[in-house]
């Protein structure tokens, strides 16, 4: 599996050519938007910086589009998502994804640090993690704390749009080593550890 990180909450996850695209940026958003083609969108928060689904049409693809709570199956491909407190009052859709035997969990623009236990007991077992930690989402202490309490193996910053301080805050607050890559190339077998490992994707 390659995990790219597009800037605001915009991830692409693909392995061969299927691609599931999480938040994909609209036309409105004041970060310019991203085009590639995904089998699958899952929107988490019906704002500009979330619901481009338009933009991940191309070539050959049109997407399925999910955009609030329920459980789905798309090509092999098993989602849940889970309701929660989004920014302005707004219902946020936190996403877990059991993608080729690898769990994802987007937090999506969750603005509360504390979960009910039903929907922490829906996540389920969290393998990789993409959390909010930017201004008007989650303070970084919160974040970290947080991703940290699903004890997930790879920890990866979203959505910190530009604001170093915001994601330099939350890695000292992580306190595990981190590091920056391009993309992160992954198999199954790469999180059969106990370590927790925090991953700053660049915006590609």
């Amino acid at each position: 599996m390659i995990i790219t990180y597009h800037g605001g909450g915009l991830i692409k996850a693909q392995l061969a050519d299927k691609v599931v695209a999480f938040n994909p940026i609209g036309k409105d958003a004041e970060e310019k938007p991203v085009r590639f083609g995904a089998n699958l969108v899952l929107i988490s928060l019906n704002h500009p910086l979330y619901n481009g689904a338009e933009f991940m049409a191309h070539g050959s693809k049109t997407p399925l589009v999910i955009d609030g709570p329920g459980e789905y199956e798309a090509d092999e491909v098993f989602v849940r998502g889970l309701p929660s407190s989004g920014p302005e009052g707004k219902i946020n859709t936190i996403y877990s994804v059991l993608f080729e035997d690898i769990r994802l969990v987007h937090l999506g623009a969750l603005v509360e640090p504390k979960l009910d236990d039903k929907i922490r007991e829906a996540i389920g077992v969290v393998e990789i993690l993409f959390v909010p930690v930017g201004a008007g989402r989650l303070a970084p202490a919160e974040a970290a704390k947080l991703a940290l309490s699903f004890s997930p193996k790879i920890i990866i910053p979203i959505d910190y749009s530009g604001e170093t301080k915001w994601l330099k805050d939350f890695l000292k607050e992580i306190g595990n080593n981190s590091e920056e890559l391009e993309k992160l190339t992954l198999k199954k077998k790469d999180l059969l550890t106990d370590e927790v490992k925090t991953v700053v994707l660049k915006v590609s």
